[in-house]
């Protein structure tokens, strides 16, 4: 989230933005969110099984009212 200070082309605008800031005591802002689309990587489970160092697990659990965690990498050895 982000805040940005709004700059008038029109003199009736900046006008009317300059009384704002007079009154209120802020400038005239805008906001604006950025978002990004994240792809989790799938793997298959030949992939899973070779890549897995020895002496260690890849756990991934489901609550019963079926919430996901992410894969966790265990070490079995201690």
């Amino acid at each position: 989230m982000a805040h940005h200070t709004v700059f008038a082309a029109q003199p009736m605008t900046r006008f009317i933005h300059f009384l704002r800031k007079k009154i209120t005591g802020r400038a005239v802002t805008t906001d604006a969110v950025t978002t990004r689309k994240v792809e989790r990587e799938r793997w298959s489970a030949s992939e899973l099984a070779h890549s897995v160092p020895p002496g260690h697990a890849v756990v991934s659990l489901t609550t019963v009212r079926g919430a996901h965690t992410p894969p966790v990498l265990v070490d079995l050895r201690g």
